[in-house]
């Protein structure tokens, strides 16, 4: 039997070094590609701002050649709806920090929908205080006080280097159709 991931585009419209969509082709033999039209965000942005974002997911979808499924709706109901509907396998979409993701991120959790969340849109990711400290306002204190902070899994970057190396490839050879080498 053949399984599904679904991979959900949220503020990282990225293709190129993506963890997230990484792990939804590496855990499925067919991955479904979705963006979802919160109303809510919808309705508060001016036009300008949705006039980018059409802009950016018309180039998103005509570069995986119009596979890109675009649903509006909240979040919980349209991946209960698509999951159900396609018997998707897992889901997977990069951690959001800023207060509306991390409430949707709830939201969904509540509504028993389990979702792969792997990396950032950020390019690192925020921390925490080893010691339950302040929030870190800037980078600032990660160079002054080291030993202090940690950052949750991020390899250092001599290592880190061949991974989106060999990450871009993968995401390449997918996007031209070619089958993933294990």
């Amino acid at each position: 039997m053949s399984t599904r991931s679904l991979f959900w585009f949220r503020r990282d419209l990225r293709l190129h070094d993506n963890p997230a969509l990484l792990d939804a082709l590496a855990a499925a033999d067919e991955t479904l590609l979705l963006f979802i039209m919160d109303d809510e965000i919808a309705d508060r942005a001016g036009a300008y701002r949705r006039a980018y974002l059409a802009d950016s997911l018309a180039r998103l979808d005509e570069s995986v050649d119009g596979r890109l499924a675009i649903i509006t709706g909240s979040p919980a109901s349209v991946l209960a709806e698509v999951t159900k509907r396609y018997s998707i396998t897992s889901i997977h979409a990069a951690s959001q920090y800023a207060p509306y993701g991390v409430a949707a991120e709830e939201s969904i959790a509540a509504a028993g929908i389990h979702v792969e969340y792997t990396g950032s849109n950020y390019a690192v990711a925020p921390v925490e205080s080893a010691n339950q400290m302040a929030p870190i306002i800037g980078f600032t204190p990660l160079f002054s006080t080291p030993g202090r902070f940690t950052v949750g899994g991020l390899p250092s970057q001599h290592q880190r280097i061949p991974v989106l190396q060999r990450r871009k490839r993968e995401i390449a050879t997918y996007l031209s159709g070619s089958p993933l080498q294990g």
